[in-house]
Formats: structure tokens, C-alpha cells, sequence
């Protein structure tokens, strides 16, 4: 509100990384600095933080946003598992077989029911869901799938399954009973 434009703020306002450079920053008392940031999304939707990297504008480089992204997603996975013990089955996902066990796979974290209790921001871009559907949703609303049969994925398959979403995209999943689960 005092400062004006930076990375920080921007990331928290636009939901989203953002990189601000020298003279964008609107107060000229800030133009010497190159910022990266990224806010850090909580399994449930909401946000936790922010990550900032910031150097002086004549160090800057265009990787730092990609440093920044990639973090934010490694400390965002952790979050989800640690997270776990509140999800009965947790859903891996990734638009190619390859992708599942990468650092680009999404992750789901599901209730016995099948509500979809957690997510990763790649899990909802895959999905085409925003975090307002988080806790809102049944994983059978977008998936073409009867949880029964993720279910019994979960208990038994040790192989990724191809499934499709009511828009038809075709997604590869990977089912497992969250560790916390006792059934």
C-alpha cells in the first residue's frame, strides 16, 4: 500500500510468480532492485506465503523466476504430504504416463468418499479446477471413474491408470492409500 509495484505484493494480489525489474517497481527508491517471487498455495487452496528472491537489477537474470517457481512447487509437495493423515487415498497425476513420479506430476489428496480434500496447483491445472473446488468437488465430478474403482486402484494396482475427464482430456493416474489411512 506504501510502496507501491513489487514482486511480493504483485504475487500475492495476482495469485500467480511474478518478476518485477528496476525501474517497474513503482517507487524510484526500489529501481535498483530485480525481485522474483511466487506465493505458496497450502493444499486446501489458500495461501501461506510468499518466496522473494531479490538481487540488484544489474545481477539480474531470467532464471531466477524459473529458480523461484520451482522451489515454491518442491515446498508446496511438501506441504501436501505433510498434510497426509487427513487424506484416505492420494492421486497422483500427469497428462502422460512418463510425467508420474516427475516433479510436473500433480497430486490430489482424497477423503473416503472421494471429496477432494487437497491439491497441488499442477493437479488443478491438469484437472481445469481452481482452488475454490478444493473441498467442494467429488473426485467422480470430473473424473470418468467410479470411486469404487479408484478405490480398488488404490488397495491393489501397482500400474498407472488412463482415465478421462468429463472434458475429455485423457490424464494417467497413479492411486495409493495415503499411509495415515486405516481402514
Amino acid at each position: 500500500k506504501d510502496r507501491g509495484t513489487n514482486a511480493i505484493g504483485t504475487a500475492l494480489v495476482e495469485g500467480k510468480p511474478v518478476s518485477i525489474n528496476g525501474s517497474e517497481h513503482y517507487l524510484e527508491l526500489n529501481g535498483f532492485l530485480s525481485c522474483a517471487a511466487a506465493p505458496i498455495y497450502m493444499p486446501d487452496g489458500s495461501i501461506t506465503g510468499v518466496l522473494d528472491i531479490s538481487t540488484d537489477k544489474s545481477t539480474y537474470h531470467p532464471h531466477t523466476i524459473g529458480l523461484v517457481k520451482a522451489t515454491v512447487h518442491s515446498l508446496e509437495k511438501q506441504l501436501f504430504y505433510a498434510s497426509e493423515k487427513q487424506y484416505c487415498v492420494i492421486a497422483k497425476l500427469h497428462p502422460s504416463c512418463e510425467g508420474l513420479g516427475s516433479m510436473a506430476e500433480g497430486l490430489i489428496g482424497l477423503s473416503e468418499e472421494g471429496l477432494m480434500l487437497g491439491a497441488d496447483r499442477a493437479a488443478l491445472t491438469y484437472l481445469g479446477l481452481a482452488s475454490i473446488d478444493i473441498g467442494n468437488i467429488k473426485f467422480h465430478q470430473i473424473v470418468d471413474c467410479h470411486w469404487n474403482r479408484v478405490f480398488d486402484f488404490a488397495q491393489t494396482s501397482q500400474t498407472p491408470q488412463e482415465l478421462r475427464t468429463h472434458t475429455d482430456k485423457r490424464l494417467y493416474f497413479d492411486f495409493m492409500l495415503s499411509k495415515a489411512y486405516c481402514r
